[in-house]
């Protein structure tokens, strides 16, 4: 395969302006490339009018020249369901509003906006209210521009992808125009939604029917299945995170801000479980200490890596009325010195996650809301 990407873009060199582009897992796009198939483990797309086939884990995302992108993580494991997904992406109309897309890093964050200048270290904006706004590129992981180009200013595309997953829902065409944190906000399904969610980006609002007081405090199958979207898109955000912090080339106050965002994810008094090949054993540490630990360590630059993301225990209602579920990971952890591989660990970790059932008065309402939080992390003891 590397071989082959190689040729692909020793041959591509002189398209650099194209609009349909390729993301892969190796760190390369692919410019006038558009994807055209999806089977089972595979992924097809045309590329100089030839057809090529990669293994769907080696396609991160994919843009059309419409401005319009795909994660490939967010298509189903079903095929069929997989190749409607894909059929909608390719017909999607191209954006319509008009404005510009600033992602932001750390948090999380689209800024919708009309760029007025752009240089190679910084963008000035004006927003949809008309202030003038500033940010450096060294702080945004992409931008979606109005005419449908994007740029994208993260060398790890492994990193791009799952914080352009967490931010899709507020980029699609007629999606709201607000400048919004991560976490979008969740439809609650068949049940009448709150006209005015809350601004609690992880929860739903649920009014009360006389109908059924019992669906009033359970989710219903569609919300059910949202949340468990949200549970590993969550993960995925703080193994992000984890990225910008031990990212050594960042500043420190960005890294700060990443371990701050980062602890947020969390339940209070959550726990990392780590192992280390020179050391017997397991060591804890409270989330906030093993972050802080985390960006201190000595290697030059590290890469965090997790894979094969998804439920081994399914959300279950407690007696509390709250939601549990279990989430497995294979984390992959490199540390390089002067350019050179020093350390490389595998480890299988699970996440417990709770999505914690409130009850509260709005506008003289009896309401129930739902908090998404990911909890302890542990290694897979076999």
């Amino acid at each position: 395969m590397k071989h082959l990407l190689l040729s692909i873009l020793l041959g591509l060199s002189g398209s650099a302006l194209a609009q349909d582009a390729i993301y892969t897992k190796n760190g390369h796009q692919l410019p006038d490339a558009r994807l055209t198939d999806v089977q089972d483990d595979k992924v097809s797309f045309t590329i100089n009018g030839k057809t090529q086939t990669f293994k769907r884990e080696n396609i991160l995302f994919a843009f059309t020249s419409n401005g319009n992108y795909l994660v490939i993580n967010e298509l189903s494991t079903n095929t069929t369901k997989a190749q409607e997904q894909l059929k909608t992406f390719l017909a999607a109309p191209p954006r319509n509003d008009d404005r510009d897309y600033l992602i932001q890093a750390v948090p999380l964050k689209v800024i919708p906006a009309m760029i007025a200048y752009e240089s190679d270290q910084l963008v000035n904006y004006n927003t949809l209210e008309g202030k003038s706004g500033s940010i450096s590129k060294g702080e945004l992981v992409a931008i979606l521009h109005r005419d449908g180009h994007h740029t994208i200013l993260r060398p790890d595309y492994g990193e791009v992808s799952p914080l352009l997953e967490a931010v899709h829902d507020r980029i699609r065409p007629n999606a709201s125009p607000k400048s919004v944190q991560t976490k979008p906000e969740i439809s609650s399904g068949p049940e009448k939604a709150s006209e005015n969610p809350p601004r609690n980006d992880s929860s739903v609002v649920i009014k009360q029917t006389e109908v059924d007081i019992a669906a009033k405090y359970s989710l219903s199958p569609s919300q059910q299945q949202l949340y468990r979207k949200k549970s590993l898109q969550k993960v995925n955000e703080f193994v992000a995170y984890l990225n910008v912090i031990t990212n050594k080339s960042l500043p420190t106050t960005v890294r700060d801000e990443a371990i701050r965002n980062a602890c947020e994810l969390f339940m209070e008094g959550s726990t990392m479980e780590v192992t280390s090949t020179s050391q017997p054993g397991s060591r804890k540490y409270t989330i906030t200490e093993y972050l802080n630990r985390l960006k201190l360590i000595s290697y030059s630059s590290t890469k965090i890596e997790w894979s094969e993301v998804n439920f081994i225990k399914e959300l279950t209602q407690a007696v509390d009325g709250s939601y549990y579920g279990l989430i497995s990971g294979s984390q992959k952890f490199t540390g390089s010195s002067n350019g050179r591989v020093k350390y490389i660990d595998y480890t299988d970790k699970n996440v417990r996650v709770k999505l914690k059932r409130g009850i509260k008065t709005q506008d003289g309402e009896e309401v129930v809301t739902w908090d998404l939080l990911l909890g302890s992390i542990s290694v897979a003891h076999q």
